[in-house]
């Protein structure tokens, strides 16, 4: 595995270049051991890709995943509105010989964001009619067209923004690169700044997204999938074929470090 800057081409050989290369927006606040940020770079310098090996050997794919390129901060466009969504980590890979893409989410207590959807298409919504520049309500109209037509379900206004960004994100991704297998994997990491009770928090706003994907797919017949109710630790779940992304199949994993 090769990690790069893919701005600049640079080689990322140690935490230090990952730091100076490709740091978080809020560098000196994310860049602590024990944080996210430091936490995914130290894993991926170090150990590799061990724990996305793991992973997938648990979830029954095998032993033949080889990461190619790993590009840290990584911009991919969603729409003409500005910054794009920006993954963690992208890792470009093969698996049984078919070309794959993973998009990797950091964790240790970070929440997905402060709004849900219905609040930050309404905060959005108020800021345009007093006149400021926003076009988020905009984007969170298209991302939900995309991911589910004209049927878009109700109960996805209580689903974090943070986690419909990064699977468009994903989606997009793919499609720029020709990738027909996308996976969104969070990675959450236990350190000694974990808080039980924050990552029970991520985990429940996770499920709500997954059982959506579930309910939607049986009605529409948009995903194919194995009857999962909640995605647990250490579990990929899927295939969902959505909306916009007829000839792709999406993956959404829940990894657990150490």
């Amino acid at each position: 595995m090769i990690i790069k800057n893919k701005n600049t081409g640079n080689i990322i050989n140690n935490v230090t270049d990952w730091k100076n290369e490709c740091p978080p927006k809020n560098v000196m606040k994310q860049w602590k051991k024990g944080y996210s940020a430091y936490e995914l770079a130290s894993e991926y310098v170090i150990n590799r890709s061990l724990s996305i090996q793991q992973l997938f050997l648990l979830n029954g794919r095998g032993s033949n995943l080889n990461i190619e390129f790993a590009y840290p901060e990584y911009q991919t466009k969603i729409d003409e509105y500005g910054q794009g969504r920006v993954h963690d980590l992208l890792l470009l890979a093969t698996h049984d010989s078919e070309d794959i893409l993973i998009s990797v989410e950091g964790k240790v207590n970070e929440s997905f964001g402060n709004y849900d959807l219905s609040n930050y298409y309404l905060k959005s919504k108020i800021d345009m009619l007093n006149g400021q520049d926003s076009n988020k309500c905009l984007r969170i109209e298209g991302i939900l067209k995309k991911l589910f037509g004209t049927e878009i379900p109700k109960n996805i206004s209580g689903v974090k923004y943070q986690l419909l960004t990064g699977l468009i994100g994903t989606l997009e991704e793919s499609i720029n690169r020709n990738i027909k297998k996308a996976y969104f994997i969070i990675q959450v990491f236990n350190t000694n700044f974990s808080d039980k009770n924050k990552i029970a928090a991520n985990h429940k706003e996770m499920n709500k997204l997954i059982k959506i994907l579930k309910d939607k797919g049986k009605n529409l017949g948009l995903c194919i999938l194995q009857d999962y109710q909640n995605l647990d630790e250490n579990q990929i779940v899927g295939p969902y074929i959505l909306q916009d992304y007829q000839d792709m199949e999406l993956y959404i994993g829940y990894l657990k470090t150490p």
